[in-house]
């Protein structure tokens, strides 16, 4: 039997409040798409977004994860210097 993982769908006020914060950032997007500045600070804000995953990779590197943990890091965090590296071009 699969286990449902999903958190049960908001109701009520959380519900309510929810489709206007999507509703929000749909728009917001959209303004952000519209203009080259707008494209610039999204790229930005990702670009932060992955340098900030390969910092808390590399210090959680620092210590002794074991072997199999240290690899799937390794892969990781290069894969997140790559993103780093294409956001920052």
């Amino acid at each position: 039997m699969p286990i449902d993982l999903q958190p049960p769908p908001p109701r009520g006020w959380a519900a309510r409040q929810a489709r206007w914060v999507a509703r929000i950032k749909c728009a917001a997007l959209r303004q952000l798409h519209a203009s080259a500045a707008g494209e610039r600070l999204l790229l930005r804000v990702y670009l932060i977004g992955e340098e900030a995953t390969e910092i808390a990779l590399a210090s959680d590197l620092a210590g002794t994860p074991p072997d199999w943990l240290a690899r799937q890091m390794e892969h990781h965090l290069a894969d997140e210097r790559r993103h780093a590296a294409a956001f920052a071009a």
